[in-house]
């Protein structure tokens, strides 16, 4: 067991002095599945608050079309609701 302490303490000491590199995402494309819920609408908003450009699909329409109507507007994003025949 303490060896794994170990090794989280020393993962997390060297990402103080050498944080990990991350890709900006401005204008990037991203697919979302099941964005009707909670978790697909709060990546998509983070998205688009980084400048990502968002599709978002989902099997409920009326889910999927709540993001239309959310409070928080998305900006560049298109939304698809897919009929699945084997969605039971």
């Amino acid at each position: 067991m303490c060896s794994w302490r170990s090794f989280f303490v020393g993962r997390n000491s060297l990402r103080v002095i050498l944080p990990p590199c991350t890709k900006p995402i401005d204008g990037e494309l991203v697919l979302i599945t099941g964005s009707g819920g909670g978790l697909g609408r709060l990546f998509a908003l983070e998205f688009t608050k980084h400048g990502a450009e968002v599709v978002l699909w989902d099997i409920n329409k009326d889910f999927n079309n709540a993001h239309m109507k959310c409070k928080v507007p998305l900006k560049c994003f298109h939304h698809k609701s897919v009929k699945c025949p084997n969605s039971d």
